[in-house]
């Protein structure tokens, strides 16, 4: 899968990884939501990470930029109507 988060959308990400980290380490909400910030949390390290989004993938979305490399009109990506 290719890269579809942007510098920008990855470091909003990580961030927000990190308030959502604390959040969850001192138990801001209770039970079952604890565990779903602490996932919440680690999806967006990941995403931050790896920079690859499923659900931007499902949506069609791509935050890189218009100079990404591989992204259509682009230069240095295939050209189909260039033969």
């Amino acid at each position: 899968m290719k890269e579809n988060v942007g510098k920008y959308d990855r470091a909003l990400r990580l961030v927000l990884a990190v308030v959502v980290f604390i959040l969850a380490y001192i138990h801001v909400l209770p039970g079952s939501w604890n565990i779903i910030t602490w996932c919440v949390a680690g999806i967006l390290l990941l995403t931050a990470a790896f920079g690859r989004c499923l659900l931007y993938r499902a949506c069609g979305v791509d935050t890189r930029g218009s100079h990404a490399p591989g992204v259509p009109g682009n230069p240095g990506s295939a050209n189909p109507k260039a033969s």
